[in-house]
C-alpha cells in the first residue's frame, strides 16, 4: 500500500474534513442556484460552471471515503455501489416516473421516442454520449426533458473507474511514482480538454476524459488535504477568494467560451479553495454565510433540485409557455416543490436503509425500475411514439413531414447530378437547372416542386447544411472545427455544383443569409485555402452571381421567410392546434426588405428574378405562420416544414403566377 497515502490518511484521522461539512451543502446550493438561474434564461451567462463545481465536490468526497476505507481495509465495491444506488436511484426514479407519465401526454410521438432512448441511455450511465451523439449540451436539445442527465452520466462513470485507480495507486510504495501519476493524469485530461473545448466543445462538455481534470482537483484536494492545510493554512480569505473565482467564472463565461478546457479552471481551483478553507476550521464569515439554514437547505435538496429543475423548464416551454420572469419564477418554485418532496418522501428514507446487502439494494431499487422502464421505452419505441393518437391534426410538426428527412438523399450528402434521386418537377433525363443553397434551400424543396412541376421543367436540387451557394467555401463551426478532409470536400462540392449549375439553363439559389454576416463570430465562412473570407462573403456572393449571369445562366434568389418565430411560439401553436383554438398570432419581419440580401443582390442585378413567399405570408408588415390551417415551420421554428412549404408554393401560384415559366 502506498506509504504517502498511508501517512497522509493517518495524520487526517481527527480532521474536519473527515466528518460532515456543512458549508459543502452550501457550496451545493450556490452550485445548483447558478445552473437552475441559467437554464431559467436570467442573466448568468455562465451560470453552467455550477456543474462544475458539482464535480469538484464529488471529487472530494467521494475520495475522502475512498481513501479512508482503503486504509482501513473495509473497502469492498460492493458497498460502494449500494451506497451510490441508496443516493441516486431512488430520487431520479421518481422523476423518471413523473415525467414519463407527462411526456406520454404531451410529446409528439418523434420527441416521444427520444425520451424513451434518452432514459434508457442514462439508465446505464450513457446519456452524456446520447446526446454527444445527437443533438449535444448547446445544440437544438431544448426538447429534451432529460438533457441534464449528462452531468450525472459523467459521474457515474467516474466512480466505475475512480475506485479502481485509486486502488492500484495505494499499492504504489513510491511517493514520487504516485504523484507523477496523479499528476500526468489530471495534465493529460486538461490539455485534452481545452484542445476539445477548443476545436470540438460538444466532446469537451459532455464526455468524461474531459471532464475528469476537474473531477481530480477535488479528488486530489481530499488525498492531500494535510498538505494543503499546512502548506496554504487556508481560512476565511482563502474561502472569499474561492467564491469570487466561482461567481466570476458564472458571469465572465458563456455559451461561447472554449469550455471547459482552462476556461474551467477559476471555477474549480474557487471550489477547491473553498472545501480547503474548512480544513482547520469552519468557523469563519465566508462558510459561516454557507452553512446557514436556508442556504444550507437548498444545498440538502440540490441532487433533487437539479434533477427537477430541468424537466419542468423544458415540458413548460415545449408546452409554448414562454419563459418570462414572472413565467421562470414560478417554474422554479414548481421545481424546487417537487424536489423537496422528492428529499423528504423518497431521497432521504431509501438513503438510510441500514441494509448493506449488494443484492437486496440493486434489485429493488436499480434492477427491477430499470427493466420496467426499458420495457416501456421499448413499448414507445415499438409503437412509434403512439403516432396515431394525435392523427393528422399537427402531422406537419412531425419528422416524416421535413424536407430533411424526406429528401435526406439531397442534403449534406456531397453529391452533384444524382438527377434520379434528387429532382423536383417534372422528370426527364436531363435538369433544366438547380436548386443550390443551404439547409433553408431544402426547406423550400416543395415549393420549388410545384412551381417546376406548373412550369414543366425539372430542376435537381443539391443542398448542404450550413452551406452558402459560393464556390470553393464551406463554414467552420469554431467550436467543433472541421477535419482537413471534411472541410476539403465541402469547398470541392461546393465548386461541383456551381459549375454544374453553370451549364444549366437556371440557377434557383437559397441561403439562410444571416448565418454567414460579418458580425457571426462562431460560424465562420473560408475558403478553400482554409483562409477566413466571412467579412468579404457579400463581395463572394456578388461575384457568384455575376459569373452565373456571364455564363448565360437566369438566376432566381428565393426570399427567406419573414423571421425566425422560434422553437416556443411553434409550441404554442401546437398547443392551440390540439385544442381547436383559432390560431390569429401575427408577427414583424425580422428587417426591411432594404436589408435582406435577397433584394440588395436584386438592386444590384435587375436582370435576376426575386421570387419573394413572404408576400403569400405578410400584409402590411404583419406577418402569419400558418396557411390553410397548416404551420408552416419546423419545430425549431425557423426551417418551412414540407407541408408548409408546398401550401406557400400553391397560395403564390394562384395569387401571383409562376415565375418559372419560360426559363
Amino acid at each position: 500500500m502506498s506509504m504517502i497515502i498511508k501517512h497522509a490518511i493517518n495524520r487526517e484521522r481527527t480532521s474536519l474534513a473527515s466528518g460532515y461539512r456543512a458549508d459543502i451543502d452550501g457550496l451545493r446550493a450556490i452550485a445548483v442556484l447558478l445552473v437552475v438561474l441559467y437554464h431559467a434564461g436570467f442573466p448568468v451567462p455562465g451560470g453552467f460552471v455550477g456543474v462544475d463545481v458539482f464535480f469538484v465536490i464529488s471529487g472530494y468526497l467521494i475520495t475522502a471515503i475512498l481513501r479512508r476505507e482503503i486504509l482501513e481495509r473495509t473497502f469492498t465495491f460492493r458497498s460502494f455501489y449500494v451506497r451510490r444506488i441508496k443516493r441516486l436511484m431512488p430520487a431520479y426514479f421518481f422523476l423518471l416516473a413523473c415525467t414519463t407519465i407527462y411526456s406520454g401526454v404531451y410529446l409528439l410521438p418523434d420527441d416521444m421516442i427520444s425520451y424513451a432512448k434518452s432514459a434508457t441511455a442514462s439508465l446505464i450511465g450513457l446519456s452524456n454520449v446520447y446526446f454527444f451523439m445527437g443533438t449535444g449540451y448547446f445544440g437544438n436539445a431544448a426538447n429534451e426533458p432529460l438533457l441534464h442527465t449528462w452531468s450525472i452520466a459523467v459521474e457515474e462513470q467516474f466512480y466505475l473507474f475512480w475506485p479502481v485507480l485509486l486502488l492500484a495507486l495505494s499499492w504504489i510504495d513510491s511517493k514520487r511514482a504516485v504523484r507523477y501519476a496523479v499528476a500526468a493524469i489530471l495534465i493529460a485530461s486538461l490539455v485534452a480538454s481545452h484542445y476539445y473545448a477548443v476545436n470540438h466543445k460538444n466532446a469537451a462538455y459532455l464526455l468524461l476524459p474531459f471532464r475528469f481534470f476537474e473531477l481530480m482537483i477535488g479528488a486530489l484536494l481530499a488525498l492531500y488535504q494535510h498538505r494543503v492545510a499546512k502548506v496554504a493554512n487556508p481560512g476565511s480569505n482563502f474561502a472569499l477568494t474561492g467564491l469570487v473565482l466561482i461567481v466570476a467564472s458564472a458571469f465572465l463565461l458563456d455559451n461561447s467560451s472554449a469550455f471547459p478546457g482552462i476556461y474551467a479552471l477559476p471555477v474549480c481551483v474557487g471550489t477547491a479553495m473553498v472545501i480547503a478553507s474548512g480544513f482547520s476550521s469552519t468557523n469563519h464569515v465566508a462558510l459561516n454565510i454557507l452553512k446557514t439554514t436556508p442556504v444550507r437547505y437548498i444545498g440538502k435538496v440540490s441532487y433533487s433540485f437539479y434533477l427537477w429543475h430541468w424537466p419542468v423548464l423544458a415540458l413548460a416551454q415545449y408546452r409554448g409557455i414562454e419563459l418570462t420572469t414572472e413565467n421562470a419564477l414560478l417554474l422554479i418554485a414548481i421545481a424546487f416543490l417537487a424536489s423537496c418532496i422528492s428529499y423528504h418522501f423518497i431521497e432521504s428514507p431509501f438513503r438510510n436503509i441500514k441494509t448493506k446487502s449488494f443484492a437486496s439494494i440493486a434489485i429493488p431499487l436499480y434492477v427491477v425500475p430499470s427493466l420496467l422502464m426499458c420495457a416501456g421505452a421499448y413499448t414507445i419505441v415499438k409503437n412509434d411514439g403512439f403516432r396515431s393518437r394525435s392523427g393528422e391534426l399537427i402531422s406537419e410538426l412531425e419528422d416524416r413531414n421535413t424536407s430533411h428527412i424526406q429528401r435526406s438523399q439531397c442534403i449534406s450528402v456531397m453529391i452533384v447530378g444524382n438527377y434520379e434521386e434528387c429532382h423536383l418537377g417534372i422528370d426527364r433525363p436531363d435538369a433544366d437547372g438547380l436548386l443550390v443553397g443551404d439547409s433553408f434551400a431544402n426547406a423550400y424543396a416543395q415549393f420549388v416542386d410545384v412551381l417546376a412541376r406548373d412550369a414543366g421543367i425539372m430542376i435537381h436540387d443539391t443542398t448542404a447544411g450550413s452551406t452558402p451557394a459560393i464556390p470553393d467555401v464551406f463554414t467552420m463551426d469554431m467550436m467543433n472545427k472541421l477535419p482537413e478532409s471534411e472541410w476539403r470536400k465541402i469547398a470541392d462540392y461546393n465548386t461541383s455544383r456551381f459549375e454544374l449549375a453553370k451549364s444549366k439553363r437556371l440557377v434557383i439559389i437559397s441561403n439562410f443569409w444571416n448565418n454567414y454576416a460579418t458580425w457571426q463570430t462562431r460560424f465562420r465562412v473560408h475558403n478553400g485555402s482554409l483562409e477566413d473570407v466571412n467579412d468579404r462573403i457579400e463581395d463572394l456572393q456578388y461575384d457568384t452571381i455575376r459569373q452565373y449571369l456571364e455564363a448565360g445562366v437566369k438566376v432566381v434568389i428565393l426570399v427567406q421567410p419573414f423571421a425566425e418565430i422560434g422553437k416556443t411560439e411553434v409550441n404554442r401553436m401546437r398547443e392551440e392546434k390540439l385544442r381547436h383554438a383559432l390560431i390569429d398570432e401575427t408577427y414583424n419581419p425580422v428587417q426591411p426588405d432594404s436589408d435582406r440580401m435577397e433584394y440588395k443582390i436584386k438592386e444590384k442585378f435587375p436582370q435576376v428574378v426575386l421570387i419573394d413567399p413572404n408576400k403569400v405570408l405578410c400584409e402590411d408588415q404583419k406577418c402569419k405562420a400558418f396557411v390553410d390551417g397548416k404551420i408552416i415551420f419546423r419545430n425549431d421554428g425557423s426551417h418551412l416544414n414540407a407541408v408548409g412549404a408546398e401550401k406557400i408554393g400553391e397560395a403564390y401560384l394562384k395569387r401571383f403566377g409562376n415565375p418559372l415559366v419560360g426559363m
